[in-house]
């Protein structure tokens, strides 16, 4: 098995990202392309749209940060690529948008909009927590740690109810510096390291799923040289 730096590649939503980080974690070079110009008109992230610009984009994000990181593609160890877990929000995000058209009179006014926003975020953060206690319990003393990475690790909120959550666990909370709370490809090619560590690797010719269930043994990381 090489041991060599490791390539990221994080194209799970609408942001597509690399980055190439070293055996021990070391970030080598990253870089992130966002999408808000080609969602914007819709209001939300259109899947399809998502995926065109991820096929459109990588190629030369790749090539650009492998000259970053002064390396070529033979000099590289594994690649992890992210992979869609079958958890969504719609059914909360359906709620907000029926409760918003019930108040017909245009703009919404800034209380209630106050009072949605809150409320949205409440739910979203006790969802979490909840999960990820339940997650906690399962794995019981064979870990002591909690990550989280992502957009949702930029919130305070959501934070503080996983750290409470952890801490009622016997656990403790970890997350990335706020610039490093985005989608992006350094948190994908660390997990890449972690589980190259032990082993555990999958071919090339895995197939992509746009949901992935949450119990599936198999993740989306193949080892290249």
């Amino acid at each position: 098995m090489q041991t060599g730096p490791v390539l990221g590649i994080e194209s799970s939503c609408d942001e597509t990202a690399a980055a190439v980080l070293d055996p021990d974690g070391r970030i080598l070079a990253e870089a992130v392309l966002g999408q808000e110009r080609e969602h914007a008109p819709y209001g939300g992230v259109v899947p399809e749209i998502a995926a065109r610009a991820h096929l459109a984009q990588l190629p030369d994000l790749v090539r650009r940060v492998m000259a970053l990181a002064g390396l070529g593609f033979g000099q590289l160890g594994s690649v992890a690529a992210s992979a869609g877990c079958d958890f969504s929000f719609s059914g909360l995000k359906t709620a907000v948008a029926q409760e918003v058209a019930r108040h017909r009179t245009g703009a919404l006014p800034s209380a209630v909009a106050a009072d949605i926003c809150a409320s949205f975020q409440r739910a979203v953060a006790e969802v979490l927590a909840d999960r990820a206690a339940h997650a906690m319990q399962m794995m019981g003393s064979r870990a002591s740690l909690l990550v989280v990475a992502g957009g949702v690790a930029a919130n305070a909120t959501i934070r503080a109810a996983l750290a409470t959550a952890a801490a009622g666990n016997g656990y403790r909370l970890v997350a990335p510096p706020p610039r490093l709370c985005t989608d992006n490809a350094v948190m994908v090619a660390w997990a890449g390291i972690e589980r190259l560590r032990l082993g555990a690797v999958n071919k090339l010719d895995f197939a992509p799923r746009p949901r992935w269930p949450l119990d599936a043994p198999d993740m989306a990381f193949g080892q290249g040289g």
